[in-house]
């Protein structure tokens, strides 16, 4: 989802100054990225985190009209709401903290990205669900 946002706030600046044209621009890439990350999650590393099947006019079941919609209506959000709100707090972090964060963001991609394709199923991301089976000899914890 990140990677949809700034793809939207990758856009020409002509085309931000303008909500239709950043509605439709944003739904189109938005929806086109969500493509391309959904066939890079199922031929390269063998899972699928969302199946749109059920959903009218839906391709291949990685993207719909639906959430073409969505996506535009959140370019808006993003452009006028999100991005002028944090932008000016986002600029005052020092460049050795964004440098920092950016290598634990890379570790943890690249970490689920190995036991994604590992385990070809997103489960192994839920470690944090407390209805998970329970290991033999941690019962009592």
């Amino acid at each position: 989802y990140g990677l949809g946002a700034l793809a939207v706030l990758s856009l020409p600046a002509l085309l931000l100054r303008r909500p239709l044209l950043v509605f439709l621009a944003g739904a189109l890439v938005a929806t086109l990225v969500e493509y391309v990350v959904a066939v890079f999650y199922e031929k390269g590393v063998g899972v699928r985190f969302w199946e749109y099947d059920q959903q009218p006019g839906n391709l291949s079941g990685r993207i719909c009209p639906l959430y073409t919609l969505f996506w535009g209506a959140l370019s808006l959000l993003t452009v006028y709401g999100l991005q002028p709100l944090f932008s000016p707090l986002l600029a005052r972090i020092p460049l050795w903290l964004t440098q920092i964060l950016f290598l634990l963001f890379a570790a943890d991609g690249l970490l689920s990205l190995f036991l994604l394709h590992r385990t070809g199923s997103t489960d192994c991301l839920l470690w944090y669900r407390r209805d998970r089976p329970v290991s033999p000899g941690q019962e009592s914890m």
